[in-house]
């Protein structure tokens, strides 16, 4: 175990080590540049190379890219979806697209983020798409739809008759933006088919457009001295990226085309949400710097997280296999961190370092916490079948469980407030607090709630030991049953359901009425009341 802690340290050195050195590498292999050869010397060969090298579009099995060859709306469905990493999908209903079709998943995520419409109960997915239906989708994706058409821009095009009323705001729009310029000079073409070429330069200017900054390959950004300040979202595509001194008056995106690769923020300012939807186990690393919120939606495979130099983080919504690492921290490092419900099941969650309060709100996960403190950690009551284990090295101020776990390894405890019957802990924290009528194991030993206090003096009855007052109120639906001279603990029952039991060795001392529901003057020790459901589900 230290060799894998030292090896780990080590690995984490050499990261830092690479965003202080600003090391950066490209690939330009002759192997890579022999690829796509009827794209060498392309004036957009850049964005196709750079569009290629992230997964948005592929060449043909013979090594060629084709760019003069039209596309299809499925095929652009599908590079929209990859190059704007939409993933959520939505039930569709078209005639000419099923659910056997290799088009159907990106159908489904291309109306679910609203950027293409079908018409007459078609999508029309095997049709060449034409200028203006890619102006109209960019429309949608930059969230100019709502723009207005500029009448004096369609005029000055020689064959503004031919553009239809539908889609001159968009054509305006996109024009005013340059998307496409090069392709386009005093003729737009609406119904003309678009090539792949002319596809992937439109898309990566708008995708571009929506940023103020998207890094799309690898190497160090940012000045060497003095702060960089972008107002708006930041994107990063690539894996080996290191951003540096720069301030994000916006959410920083961490991309899944990072995929198991590394991304460095060194002396970063993120005012907005940082969205990690990549990264690996060799990871993303925060040095010196200040984030607001980050939040962990990568699938697949764990991703870690480490905070060092005088790193503040404020909080983390985990929903994805993570771990959070501090490492050589003179700052305040991580504080809260929430683990969402929606997290996959089976994921793990792991910990090294000193937190503030930790909510646990899935179930079905693991939780471990290797090394450091956590102020707090709390199980929540929907977080059932999550298991809990503490490194040698690690401590909880306060577990709180509300929810059945089992709690495993040698880390320490000091209060565990139990309330979830089935808790199986194998520590014994400092102080256990085990709610009412819950049934745990702590420390190898039983752990029940102590008896409820008996008040020195009461009303009504007389006798030694004072009198508990009882009451139990029966109407058309339910019982309760409770103290009421402290917090009740309470049971609600179906009355056809229940069984009442009493016993007194004075008559006087306990009576119940059904008509009033009433029952008082129980002194203590000296009766015996018990409620029974006689079906199952009353709590």
């Amino acid at each position: 175990m230290k060799n894998r802690r030292v090896k780990r340290l080590l690995s984490i050195v050499l990261c830092i080590m690479l965003v202080m050195s600003n090391i950066a590498y490209a690939d330009t292999s002759s192997t890579e540049l022999a690829k796509y050869p009827d794209i060498v010397g392309n004036k957009y060969e850049v964005q196709i190379r750079e569009w290629i090298a992230n997964g948005f579009i592929k060449g043909y099995p013979d090594g060629s890219f084709k760019p003069g060859n039209q596309i299809t709306r499925s095929e652009f469905m599908a590079l929209v979806n990859r190059a704007y990493g939409f993933t959520e999908t939505m039930e569709i209903s078209y005639s000419d697209v099923t659910k056997s079709q290799w088009y159907y998943n990106d159908a489904a995520k291309a109306i679910k983020a609203g950027f293409i419409q079908g018409a007459n109960g078609k999508l029309m997915p095997l049709d060449n798409i034409s200028r203006q239906e890619m102006a109209t989708i960019i429309s949608r994706l930059t969230k100019n739809e709502k723009a207005a058409a500029d009448d004096a821009m369609i005029s000055s095009l020689s064959d503004n008759k031919d553009i239809p009323t539908w889609s001159k705001a968009a054509i305006s729009t996109a024009l005013k933006n340059k998307f496409f310029d090069g392709f386009v000079d005093k003729t737009f073409k609406p119904t003309e088919k678009i090539s792949r070429l002319e596809a992937v330069v439109a898309l990566d200017r708008a995708f571009k457009s929506m940023y103020k900054g998207v890094y799309t390959t690898q190497g160090v950004y940012g000045p060497e001295a003095g702060t960089q300040t972008l107002d708006g979202d930041v994107v990063v595509i690539s894996p080996e990226v290191t951003l540096k001194n720069i301030t994000i008056n916006g959410d920083l995106i961490l991309r899944e085309t990072i995929g198991e690769g590394n991304v460095y923020l060194d002396n970063v300012v993120v005012l907005g949400e940082t969205i990690v939807k990549g990264g690996g186990a060799n990871s993303i690393v925060i040095k010196n710097s200040t984030l607001g919120k980050i939040i962990v939606i990568k699938e697949g495979n764990t991703v870690r997280i480490v905070a060092t130099g005088t790193t503040t983080i404020d909080t983390v919504d985990i929903g994805a296999n993570a771990e959070l690492e501090e490492f050589e921290l003179t700052g305040a490092g991580f504080n809260d961190v929430i683990v969402l419900d929606d997290i996959p099941v089976g994921a793990n969650v792991i910990f090294e370092g000193n937190f503030g309060d930790v909510q646990i709100d899935s179930a079905n996960i693991n939780v471990a916490v290797q090394s450091g403190t956590l102020n707090s950690l709390t199980l929540a009551a929907a977080a059932v079948n999550t298991n809990i284990n503490l490194g040698q090295q690690a401590a909880v101020t306060t577990m709180t469980l509300d929810a059945a776990s089992n709690v495993t390894g040698t880390g320490t405890i000091g209060t565990a407030n139990i309330n979830a019957t089935g808790t199986v802990m194998q520590q014994t924290p400092t102080t256990v607090v085990t709610a009412p009528n819950v049934i745990a194991q702590v420390g190898g030993q039983p752990a029940t709630a102590p008896t409820a206090p008996v008040p020195s003096s009461g009303g009504g009855g007389g006798g030694g030991g004072g009198l508990r007052n009882i009451e139990i109120e029966f109407n058309n639906s339910l019982v309760v049953v409770g103290y009421s001279d402290h917090n009740p603990d309470i049971k609600k029952l179906n009355p056809a359901d229940a069984t009442l039991t009493y016993a007194s060795s004075d008559a006087t001392i306990v009576a119940i009425n059904r008509t009033s529901g009433k029952m008082t003057g129980v002194k203590a020790g000296e009766a015996t009341i018990t409620v029974t459901a006689t079906k199952s589900g009353y709590r």
